[in-house]
């Protein structure tokens, strides 16, 4: 993947691959919900802006509360980060009912 990321434009498109298979291609400030991955093991997310590497990391659901993630842009470090559920960051997506607030804030990556 590439070494350093950056913002998308107005037209931009982001798609992640999961596990090798593209199950979502999203806009810039759109959202998707992906259902049916598993919780039993770790998945490899790897995510292409524009057609270019962008970035990679493993998922592991199984030990996320509700077996679910919310993944936030995270504006001006431009990583994906899981910000756990909370509906600040947009994270609305229910599956039978409220999604619940974890009350979790993202802390930005460190710099090496």
């Amino acid at each position: 993947m590439s070494p350093t990321t950056w913002g998308p434009s107005a037209d931009s498109h982001f798609k992640f691959f999961l596990d090798g298979q593209l199950r979502a291609t999203i806009g810039n400030n759109e959202r998707a919900l992906v259902e049916g991955l598993p919780t039993d093991r770790a998945i490899r997310v790897r995510v292409t802006l524009d057609a270019k590497p962008f970035e990679s990391f493993p998922l592991s659901l199984g030990k996320e509360p509700d077996q679910r993630v919310c993944l936030h842009l995270y504006s001006g470090y431009w990583h994906w980060i899981d910000t756990g559920w909370a509906k600040v960051y947009g994270c609305e997506c229910a599956v039978a009912g409220p999604a619940p607030e974890l009350g979790r804030t993202p802390t930005p990556p460190h710099a090496p």
